[in-house]
């Protein structure tokens, strides 16, 4: 297995990744409850150089010549810059109406803390279907640690859904542990997601 950096061309393969790890979150959010216009934004949101999901922060693991997982990562104290960029590429794809929802949806979230400036924020890890339950989803952990260090950061974060409960042990396995829990009525209500655990991993 090897590591590599991701290039907007790799949007056809990172997308179903991608979209697989936000599921419905991703239909709610980028694309104001279509899947098809969630998909097409966030395929929009890969191929761009700066955004929370940008192909400049996303690392691909290769086994064979396949891509067999995917993580975006970077440090927490970044986050409020990316926000006012992911903005920036979603308004205009978006058309005034729909940017509306966007807004109101994603300012609900405005609460919530998912890194600190001491941390190394995991946007997305996601593993290919037919690699699952191989450890590929801890190697891609332990790549994510390997950053942290080299970025001279102290801590890994991320956020996972309550109901995600395979996520969950993986990160529990992994040394994570919860850090604050959020939950949101009008998300469950549309969703089913009844909200977030904040997790922490120390290096």
């Amino acid at each position: 297995m090897n590591w590599r950096a991701a290039r907007a061309e790799d949007a056809p393969v990172a997308l179903p990744l991608i979209h697989a790890t936000m599921g419905a979150f991703a239909d709610f959010l980028f694309g104001v409850g279509s899947s098809a216009l969630a998909r097409r934004n966030l395929e929009a949101l890969f191929r761009h150089p700066r955004n929370r999901l940008s192909h400049a922060f996303t690392q691909l693991l290769e086994h064979d010549d396949e891509i067999i997982g995917l993580l975006i990562a970077y440090p927490g104290a970044l986050l409020p810059r990316l926000d006012l960029h992911t903005a920036a590429v979603m308004l205009p794809l978006l058309g005034w109406r729909k940017s509306l929802t966007f807004i109101r949806r994603a300012a609900a979230f405005s609460g919530v803390r998912e890194a600190h400036s001491g941390e190394v924020y995991i946007q997305a890890l996601a593993v290919s279907p037919s690699h699952r339950g191989r450890g590929v989803g801890k190697a891609i952990l332990e790549h994510a640690a390997q950053t942290a260090r080299a970025l001279r950061l102290s801590a890994l974060s991320l956020l996972v859904s309550l109901e995600n409960l395979p996520a969950q042990r993986l990160y529990l396995g992994a040394g994570f542990e919860v850090d604050r829990e959020y939950r949101f009525s009008h998300l469950e209500r549309e969703t089913d997601i009844p909200g977030f655990w904040r997790m922490v991993k120390r290096l």
